[in-house]
């Protein structure tokens, strides 16, 4: 958890508290002080959601590298290696996926968590299902890790460059998080076409 978290964390319980000090103004028949609670907080909220919308416009792409763990609290996905093989009319790349969990005394796990193929034009390319695949929100005992494999079927004709980690939450609080916010860019693993054997 890092400091934005518990930043976030405090903020919302300060609104909670904030909020409720106004309907109680309010429901006593002060409305002008509930009206100036209301107001400063506005101001305040404002300020804060200004800044979490500059930082995720303005923070740089993390780019890992093959074999650099990108960690959620103490659970981690770390991608191994890449493989490809290429037919007339397709290439097939096959990832493994090293998921770890570093907490010595809860079991973890990530959810919402996907990954997939991105090419030069932006195109998304998802893992093709495969139902004997260890899912990439198991959870994890302490200490635990697994290794898991997804496989991408691509058109011949498209350039693969990225193996994008990504959330996709249906209520994204990340959103309201410095250093998350809506704009912020998902980690990604370059990829070297010439390298991957």
């Amino acid at each position: 958890m890092s400091i934005f978290d518990l930043l976030f964390i405090l903020l919302f319980l300060t609104s909670v508290i904030t909020l409720a000090f106004a309907a109680l103004a309010a429901l006593r028949g002060r409305r002008t002080r509930a009206m100036a609670i209301l107001r400063r907080y506005a101001i305040g909220a404002a300020i804060y959601l200004g800044i979490v919308l500059i930082v995720s416009l303005a923070a740089p792409r993390r780019l890992l590298r093959l074999g650099e763990p990108l960690c959620f609290d103490d659970w981690c996905i770390t991608v191994e290696n890449i493989e490809r093989t290429v037919s007339p009319s397709e290439a097939n790349y096959i990832a493994s996926l090293h998921l770890a969990n570093r907490a010595r005394r809860v079991a973890q796990s990530e959810n919402e968590l996907v990954i997939y193929l991105s090419d030069t034009f932006g195109r998304r390319y998802d893992p093709l299902p495969d139902s004997t695949a260890i899912p990439l929100n198991v959870l994890l005992q302490p200490q635990e890790s697994v290794t898991t494999r997804r496989t991408f079927k691509v058109p011949a004709g498209a350039t693969v460059s990225d193996l994008v980690i990504a959330h996709e939450r249906k209520f994204p609080v990340e959103w309201f998080i410095i250093g998350g916010g809506p704009f912020r860019k998902e980690p990604l693993v370059r990829i070297d076409a010439e390298k991957i054997p």
